[in-house]
């Protein structure tokens, strides 16, 4: 096993090759990505060499490091997979949207939102150290069909500064139509808190961009210490409408969204296509939050999570209920 980092252990969950590289790609899974040193991932190197004879070739562990200017603007359909990505040396955005569309994005028969149809999806990937935005729109309207996070760890060390928000689709009058975040890990160490997880501008219906319904989902995500004294998500376009649809299942809220994590997601419950809530733990100053009922009426989990060291980013759950039901983000679960 890797060495012990300020205390904490490194688990290594399972490796990948990456498919059509030009050299030999791995992906390494870990609790901890941004402890593992250099040494070890010689060692790491040497053992594939040793079991597969890669003598002779060279082999990438894929790790992308932002420098201080750091940032990946894009304007079409875009997939990131199996990769890490270290952002701690930059404050610009991780990702945003391209300031000059491309020609034929402009849909002038639909509130002249500029288009992305195809999806934007992040699947098994690492981010660490992300001092910024996530995803910024570039004060450009944009309208992304699909956002779908799978199976990735943010982890946050937010800065004070203008529009402190981790999705802003916000400036340029645009909005994302279905968004999912799923079996993730997102968490905050930073020096300053969020205002918002997700915010849209107020403008962004489905219908004004050529669509018949909308959607956002939380499914099985691990959430700490995000917008604490601020909201996860403002879109006041979507709020009480017959075209939103909304999930929040097997999630674990710990100091999240000033007690307000239900009714900020879905707005007003009234009205909206389809709300499912189930298995849902909000938890706030070592306290079961309370006032939640009347936007999530299922089967809150009302005991303490429990993880065990969430300050150093190990958030392995021991409370029974978790455990039980099996919430939150899958990795940390035995």
């Amino acid at each position: 096993p890797p060495p012990s980092m300020k205390g904490k252990y490194i688990k290594i969950k399972y490796c990948a090759q990456l498919p059509d590289t030009r050299v030999p790609s791995f992906v390494f899974y870990a609790n901890l990505p941004q402890y593992v040193k250099e040494p070890y991932r010689r060692f790491l190197e040497n053992k594939i060499r040793e079991r597969w004879d890669f003598r002779g070739t060279p082999i990438d562990l894929a790790t992308i490091i932002y420098g201080t200017e750091g940032s990946l603007e894009y304007c079409g359909g875009f997939t990131l997979k199996y990769l890490n990505f270290d952002c701690t040396q930059s404050k610009n955005p991780v990702l945003a949207f391209s300031a000059t569309p491309a020609d034929g994005m402009l849909d002038t028969e639909h509130n002249n939102h500029n288009q992305i149809i195809d999806p934007t999806s992040i699947q098994s990937c690492n981010f660490t150290g992300v001092r910024g935005m996530f995803l910024f729109d570039n004060k450009v309207k944009y309208c992304l069909k699909t956002f779908l996070m799978d199976n990735c760890t943010l982890h946050l060390q937010s800065e004070k500064m203008t529009n402190n928000s981790v999705i802003y689709i916000y400036d340029g009058g645009g909005f994302i139509n279905d968004f999912t975040i799923n079996g993730c890990t997102v968490w905050n160490d930073g020096e300053s808190d969020q205002k918002y997880f997700v915010r849209y501008n107020n403008s962004g219906r489905c219908d004004r961009a050529g669509y018949t319904t909308n959607s956002m989902n939380f499914l099985h995500c691990t959430f700490y210490n995000i917008c604490k004294e601020g909201q996860m998500c403002n879109h006041g376009g979507f709020d009480g409408r017959a075209t939103s649809n909304y999930q929040v299942i097997d999630n674990i809220f710990v100091d999240c969204g000033s007690k307000q994590v239900p009714r900020r997601i879905i707005g007003r419950k009234v009205d909206n296509a389809e709300v499912i809530f189930r298995n849902n733990t909000y938890w706030y100053d070592g306290a079961p939050e309370t006032g939640n009922e009347s936007y999530d009426d299922t089967y809150q989990l009302t005991t303490d999570p429990a993880f065990v060291d969430a300050p150093n980013g190990n958030f392995t759950p021991t409370g029974s209920e978790q455990l039980s039901l099996r919430t939150g983000d899958p990795r940390w679960l035995p």
